[in-house]
């Protein structure tokens, strides 16, 4: 019977509009709990870090919350043997406390992928709290030192310009800079979807290895959501370049993965992503 399938309803009400959706699935009688949580999350686009779980009522008339293999497996099990044309269930969804990330308290845990998805919940909740504030602060203390040494180095302090920055164009492989420089990169359409980076590789969390995938880490970074389809616009990026990293961390963010590597010379950071005008990234 693990293989039998079963229909669910799923009720969600939208915390800030109030309204009422209703959607159903088909699901197999023996899925796990990381599997239905990553299709709910995409259905009603729910964010990582809002915690989740499903409701029901039992046999007892008494309200279940269910968020673990084991408490799915139990319900649907459960309801499957009362023979209902359809199971229906209730979306819960946490808020995060003000200040205090509730991911970073472990649930029950039932396997090893459990505990996994567990930990990249945990990680993915503190990257999205503190990186803006740690690429921020390293990128200024780089520029700042930069700045200040050029003016020292300059023969007239007071006639220290900023030059206009250099402008590359995606796909190109030339895409560099020196340390503390920002870099325009400009994005035809036709490469700014989902698919295109689905093949791409990045190295890096917030602060990227400088031969990562721009497209990609935009992407990964929150910079900006990739869609689908070719949007209506081309974008342009801007990129400030860091000095390597001894060490960078991979991670799972906006459904796109970064991977670990121990050492590279130069790294960048994204400071901006603007539309424009489609056709315009020339």
């Amino acid at each position: 019977m693990g293989g039998a399938e079963i229909t669910i309803k799923i009720k969600y009400t939208n915390p800030e509009s109030g309204d009422v959706e209703n959607r159903k699935l088909v699901v197999s009688q023996s899925i796990t709990w990381p599997e239905i949580e990553e299709q709910l999350r995409d259905m009603f686009s729910i964010p990582t870090a809002n915690k989740i779980g499903l409701s029901y009522t039992d046999e007892e008339d008494d309200l279940v919350v269910i968020s673990s293999n084991g408490e799915l497996a139990s319900a649907l099990d459960s309801n499957y043997n009362s023979k209902p044309s359809i199971l229906r269930f209730e979306l819960v969804v946490k808020q995060p406390s003000a200040g205090k990330s509730e991911a970073f308290k472990f649930g029950k845990v039932d396997t090893d992928d459990d505990a996994i998805k567990a930990t990249e919940s945990i990680l993915h909740t503190w990257f999205n709290e503190h990186l803006p504030t740690i690429i921020e602060k390293v990128a200024h203390e780089v520029i700042t030192k930069i700045d200040r040494q050029r003016q020292q180095d300059a023969a007239n302090p007071t006639a220290f310009t900023k030059a206009e920055p250099k402008v590359f164009v995606y796909p190109s492989r030339k895409i560099a800079g020196s340390d503390g420089e920002a870099v325009e990169v400009r994005i035809p359409a036709d490469y700014v979807t989902f698919t295109h980076v689905s093949t791409k590789t990045i190295w890096g969390t917030g602060i990227y290895t400088a031969d990562s995938d721009v497209v990609k880490a935009i992407g990964h970074s929150g910079s900006y959501t990739l869609p689908k389809q070719t949007p209506s616009h081309d974008l342009a990026v801007t990129l400030r370049f860091l000095p390597g990293c001894k060490q960078y961390f991979g991670s799972t963010n906006n459904g796109l993965r970064s991977e670990d590597v121990a050492r590279y010379k130069s790294s960048f950071v994204i400071e901006k992503v603007k539309e424009i005008p489609k056709g315009s990234a020339v």
